[in-house]
């Protein structure tokens, strides 16, 4: 029922954490921050309503992005 993930960025500008699914369609931003302090945090996300599949968590900061994928199985 929850996926539990553990992120960290430094950047001056908004950070973003986003959850897509396979056709690239946002289905969840799990959190977004005004900046990147490095600061390790950990946040679920609720796949209750997700189907069975493959999708990816993209962490966003600035002009970096760093993608993983993440598979539901119910």
């Amino acid at each position: 029922g929850q996926a539990r993930l553990r992120f960290a960025a430094k950047h001056e500008g908004v950070v973003t954490l986003d959850i897509f699914d396979v056709r690239g369609r946002l289905v969840s931003r799990i959190a977004e921050l005004p900046r990147g302090d490095g600061i390790i945090r950990v946040t679920g996300w609720l796949t209750d309503d997700a189907a069975s599949g493959v999708y990816f968590a993209v962490l966003r900061a600035g002009d970096e992005r760093l993608s993983r994928k993440l598979i539901v199985a119910k």
